[in-house]
C-alpha cells in the first residue's frame, strides 16, 4: 500500500521568516534544546513543517495562558 502523504519542509530562510529570528539564534536554541533540531536534506538544513507548526502553537499557548 502506498501513501500519498507528502512531508512539507521549511528550510532555514523560511524558518527565519516564520520565527522572526536569525539563523544563529535558531542554532543556539536547537543546540540548547529550546527549538526542534533540523534534519539535513542533502546539504541543506530543514524542518518538517508540522514540527515547526506544532512548536509555534506551543509557544503561542504558553504566551497566552
Amino acid at each position: 500500500m502506498q501513501s500519498n502523504h507528502q512531508v512539507r519542509f521549511y528550510y532555514i530562510k523560511d524558518v527565519e521568516q516564520l520565527i522572526g529570528k536569525h539563523r544563529l539564534t535558531l542554532r543556539r536554541w536547537w543546540v540548547a534544546d529550546k527549538f526542534p533540531k533540523p534534519v539535513l536534506i542533502g546539504k541543506r538544513v530543514a524542518w518538517p513543517a508540522d514540527v515547526i507548526n506544532q512548536w509555534l502553537a506551543e509557544v503561542d499557548a504558553r504566551m497566552f495562558s
